[in-house]
């Protein structure tokens, strides 16, 4: 299990009053969870989708990225997963090489600090 304090959590771009509201208070619970996160395979689907250019199965990953995200109250990682999903909902794909960055950023910060 992870130690991680408020101010980590804060740092990783999580709304932590929001965490606890939606994890009814429950630090201990809200700390499983998140920890599972590193363990979780729909950032890795999406990407290899989008290396194969499988727009389809790249939806469907950063749908469940963005689920579990706001889920969790990633907030920042969050906003940037929502943007490429309404891309992709439309099968646009013109903006990937701009919104792939801060998506790739963000969930290196947060995989970081979780291990």
């Amino acid at each position: 299990m992870i130690d991680v304090k408020k101010n980590d959590l804060i740092a990783m771009g999580i709304d932590y009053d929001d965490a606890m509201n939606r994890f009814m208070n429950n630090e201990e619970m809200y700390m499983t969870f998140l920890n599972r996160f590193k363990d979780d395979h729909s950032y890795k689907l999406m990407r290899e989708a989008l290396d194969q250019n499988d727009i389809s199965a790249a939806y469907d990953a950063a749908h469940d990225l963005k689920s579990i995200t706001g889920n969790l109250s990633m907030k920042k990682l969050y906003y940037h997963v929502c943007l490429l999903v309404d891309d992709l909902k439309k099968d646009d794909t013109s903006h990937i090489k701009e919104l792939l960055p801060p998506i790739i950023d963000e969930y290196t910060t947060v995989i970081n600090m979780l291990k």
